[in-house]
């Protein structure tokens, strides 16, 4: 079993070179807008929100900018401290609580307060032991119809299985179908999670009503191979267009996927 150290140690590690390897890229410029869209639609100027494993804060910025105030939580000390800076810089760090706490942490009540909506954006829920927990918890921290907004990796992309066995590499095309898969991050070995469409809104019926299933990143190259897209930019917008087109036929899969619900009072 990977303590909570461990599983912060190996995100401190890729800390300072994530924007530069996702976030800044055609392709997470591209993925994260397509985000962004929903963020603006749900949340509201004025309105608290909680932002899990916030990483380098580049949402919560982002949100803060807009008049959202937002309590962002992340296990890694580093990731908090370049989202600090960013904040910072943008003149917004007086809208944006940071709070070091893993998923695990938060699920069992971390993060003090109502909110009017939450979201985890690009993976940060893959790493919750106990998602059952987690939505309890957030059924409890969030105000009657508040939104919730998860951004998982799901556990069907077409495209990466693809990729992967035309390289003869056949243990990563079927990573995500492992009985108990595991991210190797700079040489640390992190339990993580994929859940399916079926299994949130199993998790959440009791407390939620589902608004929305989106695939993202369907046709695009997955994150792994976001080089192509710096390479063929062009094509690659067309690409994404069409992404976007058929991101409802698609429902959960590619490489992540949207899942919008919202709190029954």
């Amino acid at each position: 079993m990977v303590s909570r150290a461990q599983e912060a140690s190996a995100f401190d590690a890729v800390a300072r070179d994530y924007d530069r390897t996702f976030t800044f890229t055609t392709l997470g410029r591209m993925l994260r807008a397509r985000v962004w869209e929903h963020l603006a639609e749900h949340f509201k100027a004025g309105e608290r929100v909680l932002d899990l494993a916030c990483g380098t804060g580049e949402d919560a910025v982002w949100l803060a900018q807009r008049g959202v105030r937002v309590a962002a939580a992340d296990a890694s000390g580093a990731m908090l401290d370049i989202a600090r800076a960013k904040a910072a810089q943008a003149g917004v760090g007086g809208k944006i609580s940071f709070l070091r706490a893993s998923i695990k942490q938060i699920a069992h009540g971390a993060v003090p307060g109502r909110f009017d909506g939450a979201f985890s954006n690009f993976g940060g829920i893959n790493t919750a032991r106990d998602l059952s927990a987690l939505v309890r918890r957030l059924y409890l921290d969030l105000k009657p119809r508040g939104k919730l907004i998860l951004v998982p990796m799901s556990r069907l992309c077409p495209l990466e299985i693809l990729t992967f066995l035309a390289g003869g590499n056949i243990r990563q095309a079927l990573r995500r179908q492992r009985l108990n898969p595991v991210a190797e991050i700079r040489g640390r070995k992190i339990p993580i999670y994929f859940p399916s469409g079926r299994d949130l809104r199993r998790q959440t019926a009791s407390g939620f009503k589902l608004l929305s299933v989106e695939s993202l990143g369907f046709w695009l190259p997955p994150t792994d191979f976001g080089h192509w897209v710096d390479a063929w930019p062009r094509l690659f917008s067309l690409v994404n267009q069409f992404d976007r087109a058929t991101s409802s036929m698609m429902g959960a899969s590619g490489d992540h996927f949207i899942f919008i619900a919202e709190r029954k009072p």
